[in-house]
């Protein structure tokens, strides 16, 4: 019996230590994120997107400071391009600027790191953004394959009006899902003379609409860099909105075309505005008398439901920064939960798939108390162009500039385009040139 019993509690000593072997084994099988040192380290940061210092403090400094109290983050001096901190031997740690112009000089300069392997290194989940917009990113990379940068929000366009101007005259407000013909038959109905006062029916944010259009329309060949090979579709773009502005009384002139902002928010002669995100603008100004509210952008009946293409300040990570693993974690922050929903509270619509962000837009601010959000959470934006010239941009401001002009009617719809066609041809020359030297 004694030996027995011996023999039994040697067995399960024996087996006791089997099991914890196993265990071992199982737990080292799992891959693990690295530890990363606690060590103080400053990040430097390029706000190339123009936030205020508020923004930068309340939405990026104070939560990274909260979450990695070992890391700070420093704003680079104002007034210092990114170039110049290229040149100097000093490039940023972190740069945050808004796709498009922005994103295309921190391409140009090679001041961008794709993310890929940062996000599989600390397990970042990618789904937790609407469909479509990581493919877009993608798209904006310079071999249209790279997360160049994660996006902060969106600058969501809208339709906004002012009710007191449609009250006045008896007319029934705007509604979500209004097609770009029912905004002009609006646009008609209220443009109007009334006891001395000019009332315009409509305004819009010219270059917003233009450069991110709800067709995705592109300038150029991506293929032979040659430009408009899509004229028809621009064409139908710049006669969809001039319309607006051969309305008698709704004409616009060298001052009113870049006024529209101060004419809707502060002289209040004119009804509706079809602007990127304006929210945080009309909080600011804290004026309760502004009687106003917003609907969906007017869209083109091929495309219901699609509003511009995404225009977001994209959080990137400078490839020679020295603390890439602490930059990621910077970035990671800014799309974590608490962050996100502060930011989406204080008016910037969301690009997370969550429909937790939808209900809380500009829910911390008091001019969204009674607004319809819905503008913002039922539209989609239009897909980035599959392929870009890496010269699209370079083109961008002779056609802008054609643009202004034909609404202006200095030039007719073909003269126009003929001349914008002629001047992006030389500047995209021009351009390929300079860069081969």
């Amino acid at each position: 019996m004694r030996a027995s019993g011996m023999f039994l509690a040697a067995l399960a000593l024996i087996l006791l230590a089997g099991c914890g072997s196993d265990k071992k084994d199982s737990s080292s099988a799992t891959p693990l994120e690295p530890e990363l040192s606690k060590d103080p380290v400053t990040l430097t940061f390029f706000n190339y997107a123009g936030i205020s210092d508020l923004t930068f403090q309340t939405l990026i400094e104070e939560p990274v400071k909260k979450k990695y109290p070992y890391i700070t983050i420093k704003m680079t001096e104002k007034g210092v391009s990114l170039p110049d901190l290229v040149a100097s031997g000093n490039p940023p740690d972190l740069i945050h600027a808004t796709n498009g112009v922005a994103l295309q000089a921190v391409i140009d300069l090679k001041l961008y790191a794709d993310l890929t392997p940062l996000m599989k290194r600390h397990k970042f989940d990618l789904s937790i953004f609407k469909d479509g917009v990581i493919e877009d990113i993608r798209r904006q990379s310079a071999n249209r394959n790279e997360i160049v940068g994660l996006p902060a929000n969106n600058n969501m366009a809208a339709l906004y009006y002012n009710k007191d101007i449609f009250d006045k005259f008896g007319i029934p407000y705007p509604r979500d899902g209004m097609t770009w013909d029912e905004t002009y038959q609006l646009a008609k109905l209220l443009t109007r003379q009334e006891a001395g006062v000019a009332y315009r029916g409509f305004t819009m944010q010219h270059t917003l609409l233009l450069n991110n259009n709800q067709l995705s329309l592109r300038l150029l060949d991506p293929a032979t860099d040659k430009p408009l090979q899509n004229q028809d579709q621009w064409a139908r773009l710049f006669q969809n909105w001039k319309r607006f502005f051969e309305i008698s009384g709704n004409e616009l002139t060298d001052i009113t075309y870049g006024s529209g902002s101060n004419d809707f928010l502060k002289i209040r002669n004119v009804a509706m505005a079809a602007w990127g995100n304006s929210v945080v603008g009309i909080e600011t100004m804290n004026d309760p008398s502004f009687n106003w509210d917003m609907v969906t952008l007017p869209v083109f009946p091929e495309a219901p439901g699609v509003s511009t293409q995404m225009h977001t300040p994209l959080f990137i990570i400078s490839p020679t920064t020295k603390h890439m693993d602490q930059a990621f974690q910077v970035v990671a922050e800014m799309f974590s939960t608490d962050v996100q929903l502060q930011s989406v509270r204080t008016g910037r619509p969301s690009l997370m798939k969550d429909a937790m962000y939808n209900q809380a837009i500009g829910t911390d601010l008091r001019s969204m108390a009674d607004k319809n959000k819905r503008a913002f959470a039922d539209m989609k934006p239009a897909s980035y162009p599959e392929q870009l010239s890496s010269y699209e941009l370079v083109a961008r401001n002779a056609f802008n500039n054609q643009f202004k002009e034909y609404l202006l009617g200095l030039k007719d719809l073909n003269t126009a385009l003929r001349v914008a066609t002629d001047q992006m041809t030389k500047d995209v020359e021009a351009e390929k040139a300079k860069r081969k030297n």
